[in-house]
């Protein structure tokens, strides 16, 4: 076969070594399946990326006789993927060439944002699926209609996002939804027969809603919302012949259920590990039915059948194996929620490990979830920080996760004593203290990896059980307080068996109380996830978190770092969701309440000061100051937030509110917001990622050369700004205003003055610039695009409170 190498200078050339890569990536991570769920992913895009490849080839072939001028433009296109696909082919031939060395990496690399290798060549691959919808679209455009279907399902997801409080709400949503589809059919701006283009399929309608719904929705939700699947296959819609098993939900629920009614319809269903309770409970009836309704391997189907008896035989006569790999899983990933099976493929010599994962932490009336984590946990199954954090998910799930806790600690005192069995006492920090006669152990977690890295290169053996969970890999030195992922209840527990280090920082350089917000699980609501990331702030400070304490390689403290990590939750709902107004106002709300609830002892603590030394507030950056910074700075960045001066006024607003009406404060808003329209340069703090794909902020201190510089730079600029201090103080205590009155009115109308007036005309400047030949012409001034000036751009908003 022709190396494609040789003949990339042509488009179909590129196109069939992008089909070669793709290939080579997908087998390699399929040697490595069940692995690491990262490589599993990495795998997926590029089989994913397979398909539309195909599609480009066979039409600029197509074309080339039936429009050469579609043909050369989608050839000029398809170039633009060669350098991305010879990175791609680069890197796999690296980590081919030398299987150890990806072995070590993988291990080192199994959490998001530490593992670059992984995560470029994913980056890669997405790159590459963008560049191939752009190189499609042309074609796509001239057969796929533009419906409006999209937009319905986009709107029903973002109603979902925000209530989903009562079945009640639910049921309006989804009755509004059929009401938006139908009218949208009556009116022809969709039909229920349209193919639509998603990614870098095209999709009937109800396939993309069966994507945009399942995916999103939790098993409860998903009940209320498959009428709206139900809805439009009675208009008309077709659904795929062959059906994921609608990823883990409950499809068969009685008569005139979805999963009968796509059945009726000749439809069939795949499946891999069941991922839910409800989504094994559908395996199973599918096949009770004994027909061609569900594709799946026989040692798969005696597993989820449960038949004991066919299992020992399989396993006695050889023809499965305990450690085979079935659709990219082990055999026991198939037998979880069956304890038997899981002791019976033990006792044959399964073997847990990374890839032997908990499918769901869901439980049942028999508890035959807990009972199979018990067993893998016995068997030496090394789960991870991510497992535990699963459980806060179902109400159900709390005799897991005190399972898992409580092993956790166990592990780390094994760990510990077999530190102490092949080092010697002075080389090791101190992971265990144990007081026998009260029967207190305390575990300082900080410090596992740093013993685990030790332990290693002594050359010791280590368990795999007592290998770190993913997390905490690459000896990186955190807690579990560290984990943004757990509520207060979680860490409560944690606490309660002896874990420490709330005060210790991390290889960031952060402590506990200033991980930045991570999201907690997408199937809560928005404002939910607002309050549980505030009470977990606030349990840390009932532990002795403290606020006051120096943020290490800064000159802030806990609380200026607290201040812009609070508005930043609310902040990155702005830049999602844009065209849906109702979305931010709900989550406006719900943050306002939530910063009301907890944010006494967190929130802009008026009398801390870091130890900068700026202008814009003198004696040191104010929780405050830093705060509108952020918020400034934030608005800068991104440029399509709708309606920015409404929101940039409202935050203004809230926080002066919250300052209660204290004057020094309002001044200081005053000050600052001076400061930045007259474009002054700041020499306190710079916000950066500790580390590259760090989603954490830090405020890092400048060098006092740096500071001496930017002052020296702008001495008269300083001057100037302090002689309008003093006439807009002046002013202030004259018309007695509330400072957002002043703001909006005086404050603003004269700042656009003062920008109007700079840089004025100097006729003897211009002469003397023509001498030395630089012509120069008199121009109209124009104001300069400064975000605190938004705050005088009144326009009619309303939200309800």
């Amino acid at each position: 076969m022709s190396d494609p190498l040789s003949v990339t200078g042509s488009a179909v050339g590129i196109i069939s070594l992008g089909l070669q890569v793709c290939g080579e990536i997908v087998s390699f991570c399929q040697a490595w399946c069940g692995f690491n769920e990262d490589l599993e992913s990495l795998g997926q895009k590029a089989d994913g990326l397979r398909m539309p490849l195909r599609t480009l080839r066979d039409l600029i072939e197509d074309f080339h006789t039936t429009d050469p001028a579609i043909a050369s433009d989608l050839e000029n296109k398809a170039k633009i993927i060669e350098q991305v696909v010879k990175r791609l082919k680069k890197a796999k031939d690296r980590y081919a060439s030398d299987p150890d060395s990806l072995r070590f990496q993988l291990k080192r690399a199994a959490y998001p944002f530490r593992k670059e290798g992984l995560r470029d060549m994913a980056n890669d691959l997405d790159s590459f699926q963008t560049m191939l919808q752009t190189a499609l679209h042309i074609y796509s455009t001239q057969n796929a209609r533009d419906s409006a279907a999209p937009g319905i399902l986009g709107t029903v997801m973002e109603k979902w996002r925000n209530t989903r409080d009562t079945p009640e709400d639910l049921k309006l949503i989804v009755d509004l939804a059929q009401q938006q589809f139908q009218q949208a059919f009556d009116r022809q701006e969709a039909s229920p027969f349209d193919r639509i283009q998603d990614s870098d399929e095209e999709n009937s309608l109800f396939d993309l809603a069966c994507k945009r719904l399942c995916i999103n929705l939790g098993s409860k939700d998903f009940e209320q919302y498959s009428s709206i699947l139900m809805f439009l296959l009675d208009c008309g819609s077709k659904p795929s012949k062959e059906i994921d098993l609608m990823f883990g939900h409950t499809l068969f629920g009685g008569e005139g259920s979805l999963g009968l009614r796509l059945l009726d319809l000749g439809c069939s269903f795949t499946t891999h590990v069941p991922r839910s309770l409800s989504e094994r409970q559908s395996i199973l009836y599918l096949l009770s039915r004994g027909d061609d309704s569900i594709h799946i391997p026989n040692i798969a189907r005696i597993i989820l059948q449960e038949s004991e008896d066919e299992l020992r035989d399989a396993l006695k006569s050889g023809t499965a194996s305990p450690n085979d790999i079935i659709k990219g899983h082990y055999l026991i990933n198939y037998a979880f929620g069956w304890p038997e099976g899981i002791q019976t493929l033990l006792e044959a010599g399964a073997r847990p490990n990374y890839g032997s994962f908990i499918n769901f932490v869901e439980d049942n009336n028999t508890e035959d979830t807990y009972h199979s984590i018990k067993l893998l946990i016995e068997a030496g199954w090394p789960f991870d920080w991510v497992d535990i954090s699963e459980c806060q998910r179902y109400g159900g799930s709390g005799k897991i996760k005190s399972l898992l806790i409580k092993e956790l600690a166990a592990r780390r005192k094994r760990l510990w004593h077999l530190a102490q069995s092949c080092l010697p006492a002075g080389q090791l920090p101190k992971l265990i203290s144990e007081d026998k006669s009260m029967g207190i152990t305390t575990i300082f977690d900080m410090h596992t990896a740093e013993i685990h890295a030790r332990v290693v290169k002594q050359g010791v053996s280590i368990d795999i059980s007592l290998h770190l969970d993913s997390y905490s890999e690459e000896n990186v030195h955190e807690s579990v307080y560290h984990y943004p992922e757990f509520t207060a209840q979680t860490l409560e527990e944690l606490y309660h068996i002896g874990f420490r280090g709330i005060t210790q920082v991390n290889y960031e350089g952060l402590m506990p109380l200033v991980i930045s917000y991570s999201g907690f699980d997408i199937f809560i609501p928005e404002k939910y996830k607002m309050s549980k990331v505030m009470e977990r702030m606030v349990w840390l400070v009932s532990k002795g978190a403290d606020v006051y304490q120096g943020v290490p390689g800064t000159n802030a403290t806990a609380a200026h770092h607290l201040g812009f990590i609070i508005v930043d939750i609310f902040l990155d709902k702005l830049i999602h969701f844009g065209e849906f107004e109702s979305y931010h106002n709900e989550q406006y709300r719900a943050w306002k309440q939530n910063v009301s609830k907890f944010g006494k002892d967190i929130f802009l603590l008026p009398s801390v000061r870091d130890g900068c030394v700026c202008a814009c507030s003198p004696g040191g950056c104010t929780t405050m100051s830093v705060t509108v910074r952020h918020i400034i700075h934030y608005f800068f960045q991104y440029k399509r937030i709708d309606n920015p001066d409404f929101w940039f006024r409202e935050l203004m607003q809230f926080l002066l509110w919250w300052a209660r009406g204290d004057t020094e404060i309002g001044w200081g808003i005053i000050r600052f917001l001076t400061f930045d329209a007259l474009g002054l340069k700041h020499s306190c703090c710079i916000r950066t990622h500790p580390y590259l794909f760090s989603t954490n902020l830090k405020l890092e201190s400048r060098e006092e050369e740096e500071v001496e510089e930017i002052f020296e730079e702008q001495k008269l600029g300083l001057l100037e700004f302090e002689k309008v201090l003093d006439e807009l103080k002046i002013k202030f205590d004259e018309l007695g205003l509330p400072v957002m009155e002043f703001l909006e009115g005086y404050w603003h109308t004269r700042m656009i003055e003062i920008l109007s007036q700079r840089d004025p005309y100097d006729e003897q400047h211009v002469i003397k610039s023509r001498q030395i030949g630089v012509m120069l012409e008199p121009d109209e001034c124009v104001v300069p695009d400064r975000v605190s000036l938004l705050i005088g751009s009144k326009t009619i908003h309303e939200i309800s409170t």
